[in-house]
């Protein structure tokens, strides 16, 4: 794979960015699904039709020249299952997007947004940034959709809104989801009524890679879970409402907990750092959850000398195929076996200067 090489120095742009909310809330990600009028949808295209799209597209990018002059084109028919797969790590393609042919992905360099073709719709715009700027994700991506629309119809019925092949997401089509670190929540096991009451008030609680993935490592992305009947402002309000009160709910439950249970915490964050500075090899799970606790030893101050932009690029690195990438291993090679050798080798690598003062 040739990817983004050298790959450590040529991670997503959103991962450098933080805010005052970046101890708890990791990234925040706009998304918007639409489709073009007089074509089927992707599930009942035609291989003639689904070409069409990428051509009618790309043509429509060429036109807008601020767009045109940020981005790069990755064709997936050409790509290796491991070279799609990388792009899914960097939250840059889907499980949906990676299946099937005709399918091609425009991106900005520093992968700030990105255009998804032939997903499940014919254009999935999405927008992402590191901390919590609900707001600045959503103009951006809204920005392009706007640029588009002078060169594409987009499928839409008055009564209806944008129409899309997931009733769910007809209406405006936008989603809006915020990716956070729970660990206090998760620790005191008041992880489940809390979600209990957020899906009764219309979210989704997805885990790291979103729709179909588990939730590692207190990572957990909320979001909306409808878009018909309701406008954008209307939904980028609530999700920055609800968020704003889990943060400040995560917030009262790590200062409990390190109130507490502070020998009980200062222990699972001292045998996190041991393990992940001196361990030979780590499965991806096992890193993902000792990273949470090295990541709340950050915020309760347990750790005094590691900043957030290591720890959320680590949460990429460590990803099978970004190690694959890293140490230019053939994937006949790559054993699980050797995976977890490297995992732990480039944790140890970002860590062995920085986490030393323990409180």
């Amino acid at each position: 794979m040739n990817f983004f090489k050298p790959v450590e120095q040529n991670l997503p742009g959103w991962l450098e960015e933080n805010s005052i909310y970046s101890d708890i809330i990791i990234s925040s990600r706009a998304r918007i699904a639409r489709n073009i009028k007089g074509y089927p949808y992707y599930t009942k295209i035609t291989q003639r039709k689904a070409e069409e799209i990428i051509e009618f597209i790309n043509n429509a990018i060429k036109n807008i020249e601020d767009l045109s002059k940020k981005i790069f084109l990755i064709n997936l028919n050409f790509l290796p299952l491991e070279s799609k797969k990388f792009l899914k790590e960097r939250f840059l393609a889907t499980d949906y997007l990676i299946k099937g042919t005709n399918k091609e992905i425009i991106a900005e360099k520093k992968e700030r947004f990105a255009i998804l073709i032939n997903e499940e719709d014919h254009l999935r715009i999405q927008s992402i940034s590191g901390g919590f700027s609900i707001k600045k994700v959503y103009k951006t991506a809204s920005d392009i959709e706007n640029k588009l629309e002078n060169y594409i119809e987009y499928d839409f019925m008055e009564e209806f809104g944008y129409l899309t092949a997931c009733p769910t997401n007809t209406g405006t089509g936008l989603r809006i989801s915020v990716m956070m670190h729970l660990p206090a929540l998760s620790y005191t096991k008041k992880i489940k009524p809390l979600f209990s009451s957020l899906s009764e008030m219309g979210l989704s609680i997805r885990g790291f890679y979103g729709e179909g993935s588990d939730s590692i490592g207190s990572m957990f992305q909320i979001s909306n879970q409808y878009t018909l009947g309701v406008s954008e402002k209307e939904i980028i309000e609530k999700i920055e409402r609800i968020v704003k009160e889990i943060y400040n709910i995560e917030k009262e439950a790590r200062n409990k907990l390190i109130k507490n249970n502070s020998q009980s915490i200062l222990n699972k964050v001292r045998r996190a750092v041991n393990i992940l500075q001196y361990s030979d090899s780590l499965e991806i799970n096992e890193a993902l959850e000792l990273l949470s606790d090295l990541r709340l030893g950050v915020t309760l101050q347990i750790i005094d000398s590691l900043d957030f932009k290591k720890l959320n690029k680590l949460l990429i690195l460590i990803q099978p195929m970004h190690l694959l990438n890293i140490y230019n291993i053939s994937p006949e090679g790559f054993t699980k076996e050797a995976e977890n050798r490297l995992r732990a080798t480039i944790i140890r690598k970002y860590l062995y200067h920085p986490v030393r003062r323990i409180l």
